[in-house]
């Protein structure tokens, strides 16, 4: 389950591309969705990392009150 709902906010970020990826950090609890209440999914995005014009994502998410987690990170250019 944590991996498949990696892969959906990894492909999330990549169909918002570069100018969609505007929010530093975001956190979605699936506390109200049925069947999710146990994970958590962090992004964040590092601006001009490692060079200009280009955004580091990190996708993040927790399970089992945050005491495991799985994580992925894309680059997205201008």
């Amino acid at each position: 389950m944590a991996s498949t709902l990696l892969q959906n906010g990894i492909e999330n970020v990549k169909m918002a591309g570069y100018t969609g990826a505007t929010n530093a950090s975001s956190t979605e609890n699936y506390g109200t969705i049925q069947g999710y209440n146990t994970y958590k999914r962090v992004t964040t995005i590092a601006f001009d990392t490692p060079s200009a014009n280009i955004k580091t994502v990190t996708v993040t998410v927790f399970w089992e009150n945050d005491e495991r987690s799985l994580s992925a990170t894309t680059l997205l250019a201008q």
